[in-house]
């Protein structure tokens, strides 16, 4: 491979392996690397800068009110519509998921990344975001969930 080859390999490395310069705005900025922001700020990662990393991760994990919503109350009365017996499967089935989701999340975005810097590729998306949940509207009004 030539070093133009070896240069665009290294600008997708995954951000999770190093800590990012404090002068970049966000620890996981779309398409931003650890490379990239050292090249352009001229700052070497520290345990700081990692802490800082980390913090930032716990608290949109935990002070995110869509984790409690989706976890407890979404979930949780799903969870109901089975026997307490098998429970542990629809919990497993959820985690396991859960984990696909926002593992293929993570990845995806790094993958697309060429194709989303076109701002029109980001029109379509909002687009086939907006008729799918339009489309589950209807379709809950049409066909409500029966509560047990």
């Amino acid at each position: 491979m030539g070093s133009k080859d070896e240069n665009v390999i290294r600008q997708y490395e995954p951000v999770s392996q190093k800590a990012l310069p404090r002068s970049c705005p966000t620890p996981f900025a779309f398409g931003i690397t650890v490379d990239k922001c050292v090249q352009l700020h001229g700052e070497a990662s520290s345990a700081a800068t990692q802490l800082r990393v980390l913090l930032t991760v716990l608290a949109f994990t935990f002070l995110n009110p869509h984790v409690y919503l989706d976890t407890m109350v979404l979930l949780g009365s799903l969870s109901t519509r089975y026997p307490a017996d098998i429970r542990w499967a629809f919990a497993l089935g959820a985690c396991c998921a859960s984990f696909a989701w926002f593992s293929l999340l993570g990845y995806g975005a790094r993958v697309l990344l060429p194709v989303f810097k076109n701002p029109k590729t980001w029109r379509v998306l909002d687009g086939c975001m907006a008729l799918f949940m339009f489309g589950l509207s209807l379709l809950l009004l049409l066909n409500p969930l029966k509560v047990a």
